[in-house]
């Protein structure tokens, strides 16, 4: 169980550290070049996750394919 916790907290400032320069960069498109240049790197940035998102849901969702049903899954989920 806490090693679970952990790697979700590692997990979780990796992907914070991945973000953080997106988040910079439209900030500073916004001041540079304007509103509309920043919505358009929003729209993009927005596109280009639910991309993976979908590309990753997909991927796995075979490898996964009835994990609900399996009874040490379920056993799992009520530790």
């Amino acid at each position: 169980m806490i090693h679970a916790i952990w790697q979700g907290i590692v997990l979780g400032l990796a992907v914070s550290v991945l973000v953080g320069p997106v988040f910079f960069l439209l900030i500073q498109t916004s001041i540079n070049e304007g509103l509309m240049a920043a919505l358009a790197l929003e729209i993009g940035i927005i596109t280009g996750d639910a991309f993976c998102i979908t590309v990753i849901y997909f991927g796995t969702s075979s490898m996964f394919g009835n994990l609900f049903g399996n009874p040490v899954f379920i056993k799992w989920l009520s530790f």
